[in-house]
């Protein structure tokens, strides 16, 4: 369910590129590591193996810091783990030391205040579609 979501809002680029911050990345919105780079440079062509290595290993350490975000929430829902999960891949595991007004109104449960305050970020500015989607879930609203 979460990698269908991911590759969904991610899709998958056989080669690597620069994100809109200019970092390398491939596969399924991979950022290529400092230890990467000589492997995979700009343009490089990345294999079908390394496309679904990168995932398996982004997805699980999404999923994970979700599930410890989510238990400092006091939340044990398997919608809102998932949702957080699209959060940490997409923002990065530490999301919530970047976004600390939506992180502090997550913590006090306040969901829908949370919510208006993802709609006014630069995630949602940059990738609208996607926040719009976790809005609708309690992890973002």
């Amino acid at each position: 369910e979460l990698v269908v979501m991911l590759e969904h809002f991610e899709g998958i680029r056989w080669h690597v590129y620069e994100d809109h911050l200019g970092n390398l990345t491939g596969g399924m919105g991979h950022l290529i590591k400092d230890d990467e780079k000589a492997a995979f440079p700009g343009g490089a062509v990345i294999s079908r193996e390394q496309v679904q290595a990168w995932a398996q290993v982004d997805v699980s350490a999404a999923w994970q810091k979700a599930q410890e975000q989510s238990a400092e929430l006091g939340v044990a829902d398997h919608d809102f783990y998932v949702a957080m999960a699209s959060m940490c891949f997409q923002n990065g595991l530490y999301w919530n030391t970047k976004h600390v007004k939506t992180w502090a109104l997550m913590k006090e449960h306040k969901w829908e205040e949370a919510a208006l305050e993802c709609a006014d970020s630069a995630w949602a500015r940059e990738t609208p579609a996607r926040s719009a989607a976790a809005g609708r879930e309690p992890s973002c609203g």
